[in-house]
């Protein structure tokens, strides 16, 4: 059922649940953090940025070498994204080593939790990243999200997230052994 059907499909079939009973409008994320207390720091970077425009989580890099984007390419797609983003900051919740700019700010120092970089995703306008939990948690909160794949085909994992756009990157690498 993993080849023919999209994830939570097969994971529900799995568990003995007919998935064809369950209404599309269900199979999304939802997440409740209104009790979360974040950083006085991080909500005031967050309010005032608010001011400023929209902000955008770019979120290049996975623990998995597989859908993480070369720090040479994720550098340059930071500088393009910075440079077409009018009245936007883009933001990161990861070390983006060597990079500094006006229009972005790293908040690694306050993603220190799961709940800290849940916070953080709730209050993007936008979100750019490879295959990762931060696409699962924007869903939750309707965030428009731009995710870029590279080993899992995206139909099998976005089909019931109505605010994500999959770009499918092959790899071009050659073998030269």
């Amino acid at each position: 059922y993993y080849q023919e059907l999209p994830f939570i499909d097969s994971y529900l079939y799995k568990f003995g649940i007919d998935y064809t009973k369950i209404d599309s409008s269900l199979k999304h994320n939802k997440l409740n953090i209104s009790w979360y207390k974040p950083n006085s720091n991080l909500l005031k970077i967050i309010d005032n940025l608010k001011t400023k425009g929209a902000i955008i989580l770019y979120h290049p890099y996975s623990n998995d070498n597989k859908r993480t984007i070369p720090k040479k390419s994720a550098i340059q797609l930071l500088k393009k994204l910075i440079k077409k983003s009018n009245n936007s900051t883009i933001i990161s919740t990861l070390k983006i080593d060597k990079f500094e700019d006006d229009n972005y700010i790293d908040l690694s120092n306050y993603s220190k939790t799961y709940y800290d970089l849940v916070y953080i995703i709730s209050q993007m306008n936008k979100i750019i990243c490879i295959d990762t939990c931060i696409y699962h948690i924007a869903d939750a909160f309707f965030i428009p999200t731009v995710v870029l794949f590279t080993n899992i085909n995206p139909s099998k994992r976005i089909p019931y997230y109505l605010n994500t756009k999959a770009i499918q990157i092959k790899n071009k690498t050659k073998n030269f052994s």
